[in-house]
């Protein structure tokens, strides 16, 4: 399992995020919300897809340096696992008991559909196309799923935070519920206007 290889323990709680290293995706945020779990004694794991690599994902160079110093500062390397860019994503967001998009824009990102149809439940920023996905209306009692100031790394910390107080099979339930109320459909959508 991914969860084997990157030497992650099966009982512990793993957060991802998808996507090149770079100040809109701000990974950081997912790290301070790490740091926080950690902080309250939660055996937490970060995976990154999107790493920098030879099949691209350069990102912002800048961010990147940014991204590990932060890593180093906050004692977290044992626990950050980065993934290269251009891998299946799959099986990493299968390894998730929570996937995160704490970006400060995106138009209709593939990577929370992704988690979604998998069953993984996602806290997002509501971030341009990202609140489309998410309803008025939407079937799933989530209070953590979107985070509306997407201006605030403190939102998105506590959305993180109560999402992680309901790991196990409340948050799995959740998972389920998004992939029912919000990915489903949006394959349906999808595949219909082709």
């Amino acid at each position: 399992s991914v969860r084997e290889q990157l030497s992650i323990p099966s009982d512990a709680f793993v957060l991802t995020t998808i996507g090149t290293i770079c100040r809109r995706k701000r990974q950081k945020w997912a790290l301070y919300a790490l740091r926080y779990l950690v902080q309250k004694k939660i055996d937490a794991y970060y995976l990154l897809v999107g790493a920098p690599s030879e099949k691209g994902g350069q990102g912002d160079p800048e961010y990147v340096v940014e991204f590990l110093n932060s890593v180093r500062k906050f004692d977290l390397q044992s626990r950050v696992r980065l993934v290269p860019f251009g891998v299946s994503v799959a099986p990493y967001l299968s390894a998730a008991d929570l996937h995160t998009s704490p970006s400060s824009l995106e138009a209709y990102p593939l990577n929370t559909l992704e988690a979604m149809s998998l069953g993984v439940p996602v806290v997002a920023t509501a971030a341009g196309g990202t609140e489309e996905q998410f309803p008025v209306g939407l079937p799933v009692r989530c209070s953590f799923c979107l985070v509306r100031n997407i201006s605030s790394s403190r939102d998105f910390l506590e959305a993180v935070a109560r999402a992680a107080a309901r790991r196990g099979a409340r948050l799995r339930q959740d998972g389920q519920a998004m992939r029912d109320a919000v990915a489903l459909p949006a394959a349906e959508r999808f595949a219909t206007a082709l």
